[in-house]
């Protein structure tokens, strides 16, 4: 390549020459620096003068280099100063890219594990509400001002709290997507944007009549859609929890059913009643395998059939009834076994166990239904207070 490494005038900064090229009236110099850090010698190669380095730029270089290394900030070494220089190259390139574009071009896309539900939702979310707020505009354009924006006028128009969360949740996700990908620096400029207050809880649960009439309303219509109700309204299971049943999960020689990685990454055990046996019986005539139920191509359901809230809304259960958290839906089973248990009883921390439950916070929503334990403490309370006032304590009386 040239000649003996020679030093600069500028300390760390080291040259060679080329043997023969020449660059203006010397010959091409190939810059290279020298520094220590962390006990290590480290000799990193900067170009040619040709290519436009100067003694004066490998001295900036690296005295950039030693004062990050002094402060413990940015990069260290000239390699990470390249791959940084690469990376901000790569961002301004994509500045040019919409929010839109991303999402449809990029995020989607790599939502793959996601179910058909959730992503149809993803999709509806898009073309409602960010399609005509900040799909048009870059990243680097889009401002917390215009995601505060995007929450008032969801709210502007009477959605719920629930809505403006879901919303700017596929908006962080596909944020944080572009940060991974590059084509954004710029962290998510709703961070700080205060979330409304949701209680999207439905409450709403069948009565024994409406439970019966809407499993003999199913049996018209479908067998499969009607053992399923049966099934989530006599053991409290989730619909997912449900639709990944199979046969070696049914154990009914000790009936009882082994649910695995449910919602609350917890597997547990739920006990069948007499119906929820004789129906299972009868659907498995000798099957040993599979799901428990199937879609019409013999796959899992990945969701709930619209014949059951149409069979629902047919039966004018919800008529009247304008607020969405307490309309009956397949859900309600769930709601109603909760609500069934706790009338009957069951104290929340056995509840809380059957239904799976993370949290006794979750469970604490159905005990309004269970007031015996409140009523037996209260007249405990009543009698001792009663004992008091007959050993000589005065009851305080009205003015």
């Amino acid at each position: 390549m040239g000649r003996k490494l020679k030093s600069s005038k500028w300390p760390g900064v080291l040259f060679r020459e080329h043997a023969s090229r020449k660059h203006g009236l010397q010959f091409d110099k190939y810059f290279i620096i020298y520094y220590r850090w962390n006990s290590k010698n480290y000799q990193e190669a900067l170009g040619w003068a040709s290519q436009g380095w100067t003694g004066l730029k490998a001295a900036a270089v690296l005295g950039e280099l030693k004062e990050n290394q002094r402060r413990g900030e940015g990069p260290k070494s000239l390699a990470e100063k390249r791959a940084k220089d690469n990376e901000q190259t790569a961002i301004k390139k994509n500045q040019n890219i919409t929010f839109g574009r991303f999402f449809m071009e990029t995020y989607l896309p790599a939502q793959d594990c996601k179910s058909a539900q959730a992503l149809r939702r993803e999709k509806s979310f898009y073309n409602v509400w960010l399609d005509q707020s900040i799909a048009a505009h870059t990243f680097d354009e889009i401002s917390e001002l215009m995601i505060e924006k995007l929450k008032r006028d969801i709210l502007k128009v009477g959605r719920s709290a629930r809505t403006v969360e879901y919303c700017l949740a596929v908006t962080r996700q596909t944020w944080n997507l572009a940060l991974r990908r590059g084509v954004t620096d710029k962290p998510w400029p709703g961070r700080y944007v205060k979330r409304p207050k949701a209680d999207n809880r439905r409450t709403a649960f069948f009565s024994q009549e409406q439970a019966q009439t809407l499993l003999e309303q199913l049996a018209k219509k479908s067998t499969q859609w009607r053992d399923i109700t049966l099934l989530s309204l006599h053991t409290g299971l989730r619909a997912g929890e449900i639709f990944r049943l199979q046969w070696e999960d049914i154990d009914l020689l000790n009936k009882t059913l082994h649910i695995r990685d449910p919602k609350s990454r917890r597997d547990r055990f739920v006990y069948m009643t007499d119906e929820v046996f004789e129906m299972l019986t009868l659907r498995r005539s000798g099957k040993e395998a599979g799901f428990v139920f199937t879609d019409r191509h013999g796959r899992a359901i990945r969701e709930v059939s619209q014949t059951i809230q149409r069979a629902i809304d047919a039966l004018g259960f919800n008529e009247g009834i304008n607020d969405r958290r307490h309309k009956l839906t397949f859900h309600s089973c769930r709601h109603t076994f909760a609500s069934w248990a706790a009338s009957a009883g069951v104290d929340m921390f056995t509840l809380q166990r059957m239904l799976g439950h993370e949290t006794a916070a979750m469970t604490q929503r159905y005990s309004h239904l269970a007031p015996s334990g409140i009523r037996s403490a209260m007249r405990k309370l009543d009698g001792t207070l009663s004992r008091k006032v007959k050993a000589g304590v005065v009851p305080i009386r009205r003015a």
